[in-house]
């Protein structure tokens, strides 16, 4: 699957995508909105993991939606405690919250 991140913490995107590189997804991490507009042209993400903490976030999830439209399946990854409710009204199909385990991780790649 390929697989965008973005996300506020540097280290924590990059380990993302390393970890899911190496479960056999082609990931790349953005650390800023032109970032992760370039590999979005390049890589056609599937999934994408935003961190919606980041004031960009929201203006990215609308740009991919934008561009590749329901092809692409976006993630709202923070550590927000009420998933329920943290996602309505904003352009994301899934809340998973930090830390994450590989197998909430893999399902959600599914």
């Amino acid at each position: 699957m390929r697989v965008l991140v973005f996300d506020s913490y540097p280290d924590i995107g990059s380990t993302l995508s390393k970890l899911l590189t190496r479960r056999g997804h082609r990931a790349e991490f953005a650390e800023s909105m032109a970032d992760a507009q370039r590999i979005s042209r390049t890589l056609a993400p599937e999934v994408a993991f935003l961190d919606p903490t980041l004031p960009p976030a929201m203006q990215l999830a609308q740009y991919l939606r934008d561009q590749l439209g329901r092809d692409i399946f976006l993630v709202a990854f923070a550590s927000w405690t009420d998933s329920a409710d943290s996602i309505v009204g904003l352009p994301f199909d899934h809340y998973l919250a930090k830390p994450a385990s590989l197998a909430d991780l893999e399902a959600v790649l599914q």
